[in-house]
């Protein structure tokens, strides 16, 4: 039956053993067998596997790495507005919402600009953001102005003051 439960059996999700643990969507899976009584398979690749399946449109579902260049919204939802991106998005409504926040110069306007190019994204039926992983640095107490990129994972040392 299609839009139910029934229409799930045989899904299989695909994903990328370079940079996803899929322990916990093993765990997830056997889950929805135990209460809801269907079962999704995972089909784990490799990257060059993946980039290719992915490329070529071969998979139901794909959990995806999306990575940032720099630390900003503008980083991640660029990645969606260019024609031919990875994930066959090529929405007028994504890229004139997208121009508009690039055209704003309010940080506050932005912030919620923002949040609707995020909006589009998720209406066009083709991305859905599951989880973000933390990044944590930890730093003695005698060091100062330590500043640190987690999307760049870039450490910049010039800054960084010591104390005895």
């Amino acid at each position: 039956k299609e839009n139910s439960l029934q229409s799930f059996d045989n899904v299989k999700i695909l994903v990328c053993t370079d940079s996803i643990n899929s322990n916990y969507l093993h765990n997830m899976i056997q889950q929805w067998q135990d209460i809801l009584g269907y079962y999704v398979s995972v089909d784990e690749v490799g990257k060059d596997e993946f980039d290719k399946r992915i490329a070529e449109n071969n998979y139901q579902i794909a959990l995806y790495e999306l990575n940032s260049d720099f630390n900003s919204p503008e980083s991640f939802l660029s990645q969606f507005t260019v024609e031919d991106n990875v994930f066959g998005v090529n929405s007028d409504e994504i890229n004139n919402a997208y121009k508009k926040v690039l055209e704003t110069a309010s940080l506050s306007d932005r912030i919620n600009l923002y949040g609707d190019v995020e909006s589009k994204i998720i209406s066009s039926d083709c991305f859905y953001p599951l989880y973000y992983k933390p990044v944590y640095v930890i730093t003695p107490s005698k060091i100062q102005d330590f500043l640190y990129d987690p999307l760049g994972k870039q450490v910049y040392w010039k800054y960084i003051k010591k104390f005895s």
